[in-house]
């Protein structure tokens, strides 16, 4: 009588304990790294726009898709890094001669290239190899950590949240530290692990502070500061 009480009690433990340490793997398998990446834009819309005020008015660059990987800890403050890159090819604008001046300024070694001496574009493109073909293709932004803002914004079915990525940009083949002012949005039933996240920011930068050169067409000069608008989704795979 005694043995089969133990067994009956031990059977109820063990019971018990089944779902409880489901729970605690759950959540270990949820507080670890989330992984996302960006995902391309709607049609008619782009996850990058860049402006350039020149003489005339103000040169207008689009693309819809960022690459690169993201990874987030949510258990405590959000634990971020990663690293997102915009490929030169897909930033476009104003026709085939402003895309390819474009790319001499930003994509060329000036210290190997007739660039900036001379325009070394030929019908809208660049040489596939030499010394003037593209040297430095992308830009990219190392994101080592994250800034939140604690108060926040209901807005409907998602949350508002301000935030600062701390990082460092490359571009024209120059690394410099930098700060992003950024609005995040959350559906508001998954603030604690998002399937995916709204990214919006602004940032101004300097030309000169990376070497970049825009050449004198004739009267025609550009500015030296460019607006950088992102606006794109963080998705989970």
């Amino acid at each position: 009588m005694v043995r089969s009480k133990w067994s009956k009690v031990r059977g109820a433990t063990r019971a018990a304990l089944v779902p409880t340490l489901w729970l605690c793997a759950a959540g270990i398998a949820r507080a670890e790294p989330m992984v996302y990446h960006p995902t391309p834009a709607p049609e008619g819309s782009s996850s990058v726009h860049v402006t350039l005020p020149y003489t005339f008015g103000t040169h207008n660059l689009d693309a819809r898709a960022l690459q690169g990987e993201v990874r987030v800890d949510w258990r405590a403050a959000p634990v971020v890094t990663g690293r997102l890159t915009l490929p030169l090819a897909s930033l476009r604008g104003g026709g085939d001669t402003l895309n390819c001046h474009m790319r001499e300024a930003m994509g060329l070694d000036y210290s190997r290239s007739a660039f900036p001496r001379e325009h070394v574009c030929s019908d809208g493109k660049l040489p596939a190899a030499g010394n003037d073909a593209v040297a430095f293709p992308d830009i990219t932004f190392e994101i080592q950590r994250i800034v939140v803002d604690p108060a926040h914004a209901r807005s409907g079915e998602y949350d508002v949240w301000r935030a600062s990525a701390v990082g460092r940009w490359t571009i024209h083949g120059v690394t410099r530290d930098d700060r992003i002012e950024l609005r995040l949005t959350l559906p508001v039933n998954e603030t604690a692990h998002p399937r995916w996240v709204q990214v919006d920011g602004e940032r101004k930068i300097r030309l000169a502070d990376y070497g970049i050169q825009v050449k004198r067409a004739l009267v025609i000069t550009a500015g030296d500061t460019a607006t950088l608008r992102l606006s794109f989704l963080l998705r989970t795979q």
